[in-house]
């Protein structure tokens, strides 16, 4: 299975075109498609050499807070079992836990089909914010 997280900003005309990466096999496949509100909240922490890190901040969805607020209760008792790994949150219980964010979304999804699951890498340090690269093609006439 390949996991593809897509981030766009959705037109007035609802139409989205996805062209998937070339390593994904041809052929008969299920696509699912999942909206979710924008959750990109970080206070961001600057050291001297390594770049930003920062700590997830609270979600604004209200589910995915009661989620975070869950997660941070529990880090304790996490950092002793899952230190390192990921863990997917459903109901302030563990329903995944996967050395990759999406391996533990993957497999909450699917205990958890249609469900609103939060997951997060079980630390207590501030994490290095995501280097986004983008390539942009200017063809003329």
């Amino acid at each position: 299975m390949t996991a593809i997280r897509v981030k766009t900003r959705v037109p007035e005309n609802r139409q989205v075109t996805v062209t998937l990466p070339d390593d994904v096999p041809v052929g008969d496949a299920e696509l699912e498609i999942v909206v979710c509100e924008p959750v990109v909240e970080f206070t961001v922490v600057l050291p001297p050499d390594d770049g930003p890190t920062a700590f997830p901040s609270r979600p604004t969805n209200a589910q995915l807070a009661a989620e975070f607020d869950a997660f941070e209760r529990m880090l304790p008792d996490l950092m002793k079992q899952y230190a390192g790994k990921y863990v997917a949150l459903h109901n302030g219980e563990v329903v995944a836990v996967d050395t990759t964010e999406v391996g533990a979304l993957t497999t909450a999804r699917q205990q958890e089909p249609g469900r609103l699951v939060y997951a997060r890498l079980v630390t207590d340090q501030p994490q290095p914010l995501p280097k986004i690269t983008a390539r942009r093609e200017l063809r003329s006439g």
